[in-house]
């Protein structure tokens, strides 16, 4: 009942040489007096739970201290039990330029007290369990009524690949009811689905198995039912044609169904770039608007039914995710060299009206800093070395005199960052993998942009969406099963935490 890739599991193995170990050592044992009980072990569990949120107090201290924190927030229930769970997941950037992660609490919490207080009074004794500061820890959730209430006092960025799925979604529905052909096609491949649910053995004979609703976010849900449907439809065509049920395949309009398919996989790279864990992603929100904007851009050759799709996904680009962009958004995206410029934004004025709020913005982080202390961490940055990092063509070799020279002639933090945005836009952008470069960018000008780089690290510490959250509810679906229905609410929480704790090398 396990796959067969559970034989090579590093935990089976250890287990095994374990066994082989005390053998080799005392001979032959009877394995009873050995063999540890599920109470053993379940108590072991609890023990590592508490010693691992003892462990990551200590380690998330020093960057509660520099403000590199962020969360992500979100409330789960189980299939099974029916039980309600608040998963609070904390990020923080290291001295080395790494964004790490680590689920905090997965706490039970009663459905009858789901009120905004109720909420808040959980998360605050979360914060004061880890020792968070309230009001500086900006909590990225989604926009369930509750939640956003419960946060209405604290840093609140909304989860944007929500934000692209409900746009996306509502788009989709609004097109259901204008479009009768495309209304015609949806019914048929929501019958379809349900035909060769109930065939036995149609799923085995198809090069794709066509696909249930298997995704949070229903946008996902559509573009994998769909693509499904269309890789296998000639071979739905020859498997049905002896069933005498071709009609199901042949009342899908095979052209439109691609049409469909196609704008729908552009989308696809959209959430990959919101929903990253491991690398940045808050600067991407507003280049992916204008992205979208521009995959629904219409054009001669589209079919009525994709026009009409299009023109809804544009409507809702505006009223759902356009106005779910924040001023925190715009910066994060000017603190990555490749889009500093703002070049995708096609409107020159309304692109230097941005580049002056987000100097604006930039201007008022830096209120918080001390110039003395921008000074001492520049002395002890981890790039104190200036080593070169491959994929950088760095035009200035005398970068450290100038910087040195800013920090000791310039007076204030302010003229200090006035003159590392005018360095900063002279500095060469990457080569390569965005993803992979723009901390590595970073890191590299700690030393010439310090100022920036310390706004850098606290902007790009916070998440765009809510995504690990809800990746820990995944693993709380396969825990928590009709097999294992008696588990407790604290079981629950200690092996969805350790859990993610052993992915995480913690």
């Amino acid at each position: 009942m396990h796959s067969f890739r559970s034989v090579g599991h590093d935990g089976l193995l250890q287990l095994a040489q374990t066994c082989v170990d005390i053998g080799a050592t005392f001979g032959r044992v009877n394995v009873e007096n050995i063999w540890y009980g599920r109470q053993s072990i379940r108590n072991e569990c609890e023990l590592k739970f508490h010693q691992y949120r003892e462990d990551i107090k200590s380690i998330i201290q020093p960057y509660i201290n520099d403000r590199t924190v962020s969360a992500t927030v979100d409330l789960w229930r189980d299939d099974i039990i029916q039980r309600y769970y608040l998963d609070f997941t904390i990020f923080y950037m290291t001295e080395h330029w790494q964004l790490k992660h680590g689920i905090l609490r997965c706490k039970y919490f009663d459905e009858q007290s789901k009120s905004a207080i109720n909420i808040w009074s959980e998360i605050e004794s979360i914060f004061d369990e880890f020792h968070l500061v309230i009001g500086d820890t900006p909590i990225t959730t989604d926009e369930g009524a509750n939640i956003k209430a419960s946060l209405k006092n604290e840093i609140r960025c909304p989860c944007m690949a929500h934000r692209c799925s409900t746009t996306l979604e509502c788009a989709w529905d609004k097109t259901n009811q204008l479009s009768f052909d495309f209304r015609c096609l949806t019914g048929s491949v929501s019958e379809l689905r349900s035909f060769v649910a109930r065939s036995g053995g149609l799923q085995a004979k198809l090069p794709k198995t066509v696909k249930k609703d298997s995704c949070t976010r229903p946008w996902r849900s559509y573009y994998i039912v769909y693509e499904s449907v269309y890789s296998s439809y000639d071979s739905l065509i020859k498997l049905l044609e002896p069933m005498f049920e071709e009609n199901k395949i042949l009342s899908i309009n095979q052209n439109l169904l691609k049409n469909i398919v196609d704008l729908m996989k552009r989308f696809s790279g959209i959430f990959d770039q919101l929903e990253f864990c491991n690398q940045p992603t808050l600067q991407n929100v507003v280049p992916s608007y204008y992205a979208m904007v521009d995959f629904v851009r219409l054009n001669s050759h589209d079919r009525p039914e994709i026009k009409i799709l299009k023109e809804q996904i544009q409507i809702a680009l505006e009223s759902k995710y356009w106005t779910s962009i924040m001023q925190i958004h715009w910066i994060a995206t000017f603190l990555d060299p490749s889009f500093r410029d703002l070049s995708f934004v096609n409107d020159k004025s309304y692109r230097l009206k941005q580049i002056k709020c987000i100097e604006n913005g930039l201007y008022s982080m830096a209120d918080d800093l001390k110039l003395e202390d921008v000074r001492k961490d520049n002395n002890t940055s981890e790039s104190s070395k200036n080593e070169r990092i491959s994929g950088f063509d760095d035009h200035d070799p005398f970068s450290n005199f100038r910087t040195q020279k800013r920090l000791t002639t310039h007076d204030s933090i302010q003229e200090l960052l006035a003159a590392e945005l005018i360095d900063y836009k002279t500095i060469s952008a990457y080569a390569g993998d965005q993803r992979q470069q723009i901390l590595t960018f970073w890191k590299h000008n700690e030393r010439r942009l310090p100022v920036l780089s310390i706004i850098a690290k606290r902007i790009l510490v916070i998440q765009a969406s809510s995504a690990e959250s809800e990746r820990h509810f995944s693993a709380g679906g396969a825990i928590v099963n009709e097999k294992r229905g008696l588990l407790s609410e604290s079981s629950v929480e200690t092996l969805i935490v350790l859990r993610e704790a052993y992915l995480n090398d913690m």
